[in-house]
């Protein structure tokens, strides 16, 4: 087992482990897009530099973030036991051999049977990036800019490393970053037919990007350590 795992009751396990996806993901999601990949005016690199390539650990939750020539993997795994009578009178699991099976989905868990309990263990991986037409990588000012093609805009997301190659992943979310957005740049308010704002769409020039970056902006993020 990795010791770097937190450890749950397989029917709390289920739901932590969805959870945690879905505020992964909210948590990253930012309250702006862009009309187009950013820094405007700024090429695509068709590979991530060699010195941001390697594996990098959360300095908070021990997840992996794996950078390759053209794609960032995350990676994390939790550990779970539950007590062999609870899968003997379950409705969902089973067990055969070294494995918990789920009913609902076929899921397999791979355990081991140790004083009537099973101890087991969740991996889960994530393609965060891929380099494609609707994923563009560019450089900009020592950084790295992550694009995604977003239903109406571009999300986007910083990569910067320190003098010791740390990396921390970087987006906009806080409703600070957004008002300085809008004293640099038009931005778009996109409503709903309740006039309700589902979006913001902002459309800077270079200049107003290279404005915006010196603002603090991209303040939330992970910090990652690297380990290879």
């Amino acid at each position: 087992m990795n010791p770097l795992i937190k450890h749950y009751n397989i029917m709390k396990f289920i739901h932590y482990a969805l959870f945690f996806v879905l505020i992964s993901l909210i948590s990253c999601t930012s309250p702006v897009l862009f009309d187009s990949p950013q820094p405007p005016d700024t090429r695509d690199l068709n590979k991530f530099p060699r010195y941001y390539r390697g594996v990098y650990q959360n300095t908070d939750d021990s997840s992996l973030l794996y950078i390759t020539k053209n794609e960032v993997i995350s990676e994390y795994w939790v550990e779970f036991e539950i007590a062999k009578k609870e899968i003997d009178t379950s409705s969902v699991y089973y067990a055969k051999g070294n494995y918990l099976y789920d009913k609902n989905n076929n899921e397999k868990y791979k355990v081991v049977l140790r004083n009537d309990t099973f101890y087991g263990e969740w991996h889960y991986s994530d393609q965060l990036f891929s380099l494609s037409p609707s994923h563009v990588l560019r450089r900009y000012k020592g950084h790295l800019f992550l694009n995604f093609e977003m239903d109406g805009g571009w999300e986007v997301q910083k990569l910067s490393l320190d003098s010791e190659n740390n990396l921390k992943l970087s987006w906009i979310s806080e409703k600070e970053e957004l008002e300085k957005l809008k004293e640099i740049t038009f931005v778009e308010e996109v409503k709903d037919e309740n006039d309700h704002i589902t979006k913001y769409i902002a459309h800077p020039t270079k200049k107003d990007f290279n404005t915006f970056l010196e603002e603090k902006s991209f303040s939330a993020g992970d910090h990652y350590i690297k380990i290879k």
